[in-house]
């Protein structure tokens, strides 16, 4: 059963982006990365460090006001920002 939510569209346009597994899957595959020979242990501090650096960055783009951005401006950049996180610590 799926209820209504109450997060403004963005949030919720954000959470299905950095919860699409098949986009995830074509970053990495991208970057030339074996999804098979990376577990979670080989990630560093740094790369979580950047990683949550990135989720900074993407909350800021969240935050800003609606005469601030255009949506496809927002969209690509929220992509952008998406995309580099997942490079930064990869999951699947």
């Amino acid at each position: 059963v799926e209820s209504e939510s109450s997060l403004h569209q963005a949030v919720q346009d954000l959470i299905q982006l950095i919860f699409d597994r098949g986009m995830a899957v074509r970053a990495l595959t991208e970057q030339h990365l074996n999804l098979e020979r990376m577990p979670i242990e080989s990630i560093s501090k740094r790369q979580l460090n950047e990683g949550y650096a990135i989720l900074q960055e993407l909350q800021s783009l969240l935050q800003e006001t609606a005469e601030k951005r255009s949506t496809q401006m927002l969209t690509v950049r929220l992509a952008d920002a998406t995309n580099r996180f997942y490079n930064k610590i990869p999951h699947v």
